[in-house]
């Protein structure tokens, strides 16, 4: 294997010889070499070896830039910033000392891709990429780098009208913002998740489940869970911020929530449907917890927060938590 690698490594420096040639009388055929360094891309890839896969995608996006084909080269350079990313991951499993060059490299891919898709005015493939590049900060614990690029992601995808990624990609900002501990700025991306899943679907969004009566059902009830389950976690953020009156107003508007009527199209079945996400009981014991918060009761906390442990995501306990935490320090 070590024989076939280094084979390929000569015939790479082969190829960018033939690319980098100068001459009055020459000019690189850069059709073949984007056929030749694709196809030493995928051997290299085959081999695990994604350092120089990426940098075989690379030359096959200067081969498409001078023959001016921009999607063509988007793609050559979105797949060099996968093969980084891959090779740092590498790097990271395997406990190799790294200063982030592999990473760096990814992301400058990436972004030169998400200028030329924004040239194009391919607006969902840029969002996509801004996605991408928030995941890779995220996983370098660059919480507010990650934040940001999840914000533009979800800010390109609403212009689209796709509403369902913009949920997900301004919910991941809002995970990032609380990361950071930067908590005012997660109730804002939290109130913007709020006003769109209170928009409801639109006629795209339930075609994407199906035509069925049953599948648009379901379709509402994944924005209803959603504006529900944010409006819980921004009461218990504000609750953290000692928003005590603010955190018990988004807590009434549960109920209106939970049956809320999304879109022309919902029926009776529907509301239905709606009704049961979140019981009284359960809004009961929300608001409960918010006054004994206000109250500094750490009996009556410690009661409300068992109860309330199983009904809540793992991210919403960890903000409980960090209320613990504030409380327990808090001078009575």
């Amino acid at each position: 294997r070590v024989g076939m690698e280094a084979e390929h490594v000569v015939a790479f420096q082969q190829l960018c010889a033939k690319l980098n040639k100068k001459g009055l009388l020459y000019k690189p055929n850069y059709g073949e070499l984007i056929h030749q360094f694709a196809a030493l891309a995928g051997s290299f890839k085959r081999e695990g070896n994604h350092h120089f896969s990426a940098l075989c995608q690379l030359s096959v996006s200067r081969c498409e830039h001078i023959l001016k084909n921009s999607p063509l080269e988007a793609a050559a350079l979105v797949e060099a910033g996968h093969e980084f990313w891959m090779q740092a991951m590498e790097l990271h499993e395997a406990n190799c000392v790294s200063y982030d060059e592999n990473v760096n490299e990814a992301v400058r891919c990436y972004t030169a891709a998400i200028d030329i898709y924004t040239v194009c005015k391919n607006v969902s493939l840029a969002a996509s990429l801004n996605y991408e590049i928030g995941t890779i900060m995220k996983v370098q614990r660059k919480y507010g780098e990650a934040c940001k690029y999840y914000q533009r992601a979800a800010e390109a995808q609403h212009k689209q009208e796709e509403f369902l990624p913009a949920l997900n990609s301004f919910q991941s900002a809002v995970e990032c913002a609380v990361l950071q501990r930067d908590y005012s700025n997660a109730c804002f991306l939290l109130n913007w998740v709020i006003k769109l899943a209170s928009e409801g679907p639109d006629q795209n969004d339930i075609d994407n489940f199906d035509t069925t009566s049953e599948c648009s059902s379901t379709c509402i009830l994944v924005y209803a869970t959603i504006l529900v389950d944010t409006r819980i976690t921004l009461a218990l953020l504000l609750t953290l911020q000692g928003e005590f009156q603010e955190a018990k107003g988004h807590i009434g508007k549960l109920t209106e929530d939970a049956s809320h009527k999304h879109g022309s199209g919902t029926d009776a079945a529907s509301s239905q449907i709606l009704q049961p996400i979140y019981s009284s009981h359960t809004i009961a014991l929300l608001n409960d917890f918010v006054i004994a918060c206000e109250l500094q009761n750490f009996a009556a906390f410690h009661e409300l927060q068992w109860e309330l442990w199983s009904m809540l995501s793992t991210k919403q306990n960890e903000i409980v938590h960090l209320i613990e935490i504030q409380i327990s320090s808090s001078p009575l």
